[in-house]
This record gives structure tokens, sequence and C-alpha cells, in this order.
């Protein structure tokens, strides 16, 4: 499932990226270009991402709040595709707005260049986040990346990926305890303790105090 918010004054970048990225930017665009002809201002951006919210298996089925919220407060694509199935494939050509084939990222492994150095000096420099950055976003991501982000010989956790002012990235696959965390190229490693390392409770935490969300704040920003 991905969704977008918008704050007040909801514009995606004013000018367009590559190609490739057109379809993306355009999304980002269309959901805040009302909102910013009333005030003339970027707004504010949220993508929220998250894995196996499959409609058949009924993935949404146990995230009530998370429908009521944002699901039914929004738009229900009912005709969307995806341009594969795979973890990290799919994420990439988020990033990108690439398919796998031109991005070439072919499965969740190394060797299939999730995250890989070839990944991260071709297409990943060129990823959205880049673009909007430029435009003065304040980027900030915090969760998980890609399947392999942060591993050995492949930048580890001091790479940050370029676009990103605040960075909280999950080193590896989901895990929810017993993680490791890039903040801002530095390595956070968290046990099983509920109240300080449960990691979603531990992501509202991180974007409450590291992202400005004052509605008068100068610079908009974009949350991922």
């Amino acid at each position: 499932m991905a969704a977008l918010r918008s704050g007040p004054g909801a514009t995606g970048p004013r000018r367009k990226g590559l190609p490739a990225l057109a379809t993306l930017l355009t999304v980002l665009l269309t959901c805040c270009v009302r909102c910013s002809a009333q005030t003339d201002k970027p707004s504010n951006i949220i993508l929220i991402l998250a894995d196996d919210q499959d409609v058949h298996l009924g993935g949404m089925t146990p995230m009530k709040k998370t429908k009521a919220l944002i699901g039914e407060a929004g738009a229900t694509f009912v005709n969307a595709f995806t341009v594969t199935p795979l973890c990290c494939p799919s994420r990439s050509s988020i990033l990108t707005g690439q398919y796998p084939h031109n991005h070439g990222v072919r499965n969740n492994s190394l060797s299939g260049n999730c995250s890989s150095i070839q990944w991260q000096k071709g297409p990943e420099s060129t990823a959205f986040p880049v673009y909007l950055n430029k435009q003065k976003y304040q980027t900030f991501f915090a969760g998980k990346y890609l399947n392999q982000y942060g591993k050995k010989d492949e930048g580890e956790v001091g790479h940050v990926p370029l676009g990103w002012d605040q960075w909280h990235a999950l080193v590896g696959n989901s895990q929810y305890y017993n993680y490791t965390l890039s903040v801002n190229g530095k390595e956070e490693k968290h046990a099983d303790s509920y109240e300080q390392d449960y990691f979603t409770d531990l992501i509202v935490s991180t974007e409450s105090n590291d992202l400005c969300m004052n509605p008068v704040c100068d610079q908009h920003y974009f949350m991922h």
C-alpha cells in the first residue's frame, strides 16, 4: 500500500525531472495541485509505503485504523498495477520511476542488484528525492529502504543516498526488534524493549522530533 497525504499548499516539484521519473512526479504533483493553487506555496508531502497488503490474502484486514484514517479519507485506485510483486525491484521502481529492466534490480539479493554498489552509483543517484531536494524540499526518510541496504562491502550504514536531509533507515529486511539503523550514516543498534525499541513506534517518535511539522515553517517537506 502506498498513500500520499499533503499539507496546505500542496504541489510537487516545480520542474520536470528525467522522463523516467515523470509518472511518479506527476502523481505527487496531481495529489497536491489544488491546495497549491490556493496558497501559491509548495505543499508538504507524505508517502507511506507498506509491504504485503494483498487484497486476496486480507493484508489490510487487521489495519482498521489505517484504513479509516488514510484509505477511506482518500482515493482508491481500483485498476492499478505494480511493475513487479517482488519487494526490492518494486521499491526501486518507486524511487526511480523506471521498470526493473531499466533500473536493473532483478530480485531481493545483492547479486540481483538490490542496493548494490552498481545501483548506488547508477539509478539511486537520480532517484526522485534528489529532484525534490533541489526544489528546496526538506526530505526525511524513516523505515525500511531496500532489502540489502547497509550490508558489508556495499557502503554499510555509512551510505546515505543522495537527496535525503534526514535518514533513519533499517539495515536489511523487516524487523521490529533487535535491528540496526543507519541514522544519518551512523550505526544505531536496538534491542527488544517494547517501550524503547518497537520499530513502528520509534519511527513515529523520530518523525515528530526531527521533522519540522509546524505549518508556519518556511521550508516545505517530503516524508517517506
